[in-house]
């Protein structure tokens, strides 16, 4: 018996009788090709095909929208709009290459001509205090410009828990490219370090790095250092430290369970509290810990937010302590 149900549709086979008891069939593919359902809805027209679905509308020849997300962009960093500040963005870049660009930046940009240069450390989100810009304008009317890289985009808590490795690897290349441009000869402005909250971490970091090393700094202005991270130094060192009375990232340290936080030459500034309560063991480190969740919550010179003072800090600049050893000799 002949297998009709495998026979092509003809009209003479659909045709008459035989059209009420069967409907006509495509032809299915030859026996050497796919038997496969695709293959077997190819061959039938376009407007009787139905989708996966089941939908039985047409199916189109496109190719599905692609299932993958595009990059999120990353905010850029929150720094001064100013023609004194010359600024590098985080990109792919070794912190040495950068470096290098962007002091070719500063000296294209008229930098070396004026009477000092900072290297603004900024905090982990890459954010550069606008008001210690303004302060150090104020402190050398005008004659002063800024070079400040970014090493991270996370917030100063979650980049210091991560490692502050970064903010201090950022600062000495910046330092030591800034030293080589200026050995080139001409006029060499002074040379200044700043950095508030994780930057004051890697101000200082470059100041002990250029202290090694004869590099000759200014001076160094840190604010808001957490506590326990920068050296102790003596009064005559030229480095400035200031710190709110109300700043509780200056306090917090897990020895304050134990003991009062350490003295490290910091100066006190700011709105002095109106009840200072003594040092408490294990109650001064949780009320510190407290007191972080709002610390910028206040006007300047309160908890962890800053103002001018720390670019006219520069003003109160010990003039460096006396060599001793074979080099106060030489």
């Amino acid at each position: 018996m002949r297998d009709w149900w495998r026979e092509p549709c003809s009209s003479r086979r659909c045709g008459g009788r035989r059209r009420s008891l069967r409907r006509c069939r495509p032809p299915l593919p030859d026996r050497g090709g796919s038997r496969s359902p695709a293959a077997f809805r190819s061959r039938w027209p376009r407007r009787w095909s139905s989708s996966r679905a089941g939908s039985g509308r047409p199916e189109h020849s496109s190719s599905p929208r692609s299932s993958v997300r595009p990059p999120r962009r990353t905010p850029p960093p929150d720094v001064p709009t100013s023609e004194l500040l010359t600024y590098s963005r985080l990109d792919d870049r070794g912190f040495d290459a950068r470096a290098e660009a962007l002091v070719d930046a500063w000296a294209a940009a008229g930098g070396a001509g004026q009477d000092a240069v900072v290297v603004g450390v900024p905090t982990g989100s890459g954010w550069l205090d606008s008001a210690a810009v303004d302060g150090f304008d104020r402190r050398f009317r005008g004659s002063v410009r800024f070079v400040s890289m970014q090493y991270s985009q996370v917030p100063s808590w979650q980049a210091y828990v991560r490692s502050s490795d970064g903010a201090t690897r950022s600062a000495i290349a910046v330092v030591r490219a800034l030293d080589h441009r200026l050995h080139d000869g001409g006029r060499r402005p002074a040379v200044y370090l700043y950095g508030q909250s994780l930057g004051a971490i890697g101000a200082d970091a470059a100041r002990a790095w250029a202290q090694r090393n004869d590099v000759d700094i200014a001076g160094t202005v840190v604010s808001g250092a957490p506590a326990g991270t920068i050296e102790a130094l003596p009064g005559c060192a030229r480095r400035v430290s200031i710190a709110n009375a109300t700043d509780p990232v200056a306090e917090f340290s897990a020895s304050l369970l134990w003991r009062p936080a350490d003295d490290d030459g910091t100066r006190t500034v700011g709105v002095e509290p109106s009840i200072r309560v003594p040092w408490t063991p294990v109650v001064s480190l949780f009320g510190a810990a407290l007191d972080l969740a709002v610390s910028l919550n206040g006007p300047v010179g309160t908890g962890h937010h800053y103002g001018v003072e720390q670019g006219l800090a520069v003003a109160q600049m010990p003039r460096g302590c006396q060599p001793t050893g074979p080099r106060a000799a030489s």
